[in-house]
């Protein structure tokens, strides 16, 4: 900030005030003793300046908040802009919140953890250990393992069986729709599956 000058005083017709000069918008007259004494010129410039700066920091200024419109625009386009991202992110994180939680709660998380902090295993283990023991152990399983080829041929048998009466009488229902089928209202048997 420059600093404010003192302008050279005047000479007045007053016998009394031998100067005036004008600091600050106002008018102050000095005498002779007063121009001379450099102290007491210097306070009344500090306390000019300090008076002065008062003033300039009351005064409000009429455009400190003024800006363009094309800036203001811009500003108002990008808190629309962050709104929907924010929205977007926020419905998103629902969303993957909803998921989370129906798969946990599908596989019946987090009430079937169980704690396993201590040194013993824990006692629906040793209960589910005790029944497979009860059923023959191992042996049983290892005898169930084994016996699954024979089962899967069997049940194989079974659906080729059963695919080849449903032929039988799907051509069984097009053979009678041929012989008599101006007589027959009913659905046949394919339509009905």
């Amino acid at each position: 900030m420059a600093k404010p000058t003192l302008p050279l005083p005047e000479k007045t017709g007053d016998p009394k005030v031998h100067t005036k000069s004008k600091l600050g918008g106002t008018t102050v007259a000095l005498c002779q003793k007063c121009v001379l004494n450099s102290s007491a010129l210097q306070k009344q410039r500090l306390f000019l300046r300090v008076h002065d700066l008062f003033a300039l920091s009351q005064a409000p200024d009429l455009f400190d908040e003024l800006c363009p419109v094309a800036v203001h625009q811009a500003l108002a386009a990008f808190d629309v802009r962050k709104g929907e991202v924010v929205n977007a992110e926020l419905a998103r994180l629902k969303e993957a919140v909803n998921m989370t939680n129906q798969l946990l709660s599908s596989m019946n998380l987090p009430a079937a953890i169980e704690d396993t902090s201590g040194s013993s295993v824990p006692g629906s283990l040793v209960s589910k250990a005790n029944l497979v023991k009860d059923a023959g152990g191992m042996s049983a399983l290892a005898k169930l393992i084994a016996d699954l080829p024979d089962l899967l041929t069997r049940n194989t048998e079974i659906l080729d069986e059963c695919e080849r009466m449903l032929k039988e009488e799907r051509e069984s229902d097009a053979q009678l729709k041929n012989q008599v089928g101006h007589f027959v209202s009913s659905k046949l048997g394919g339509s009905l599956v």
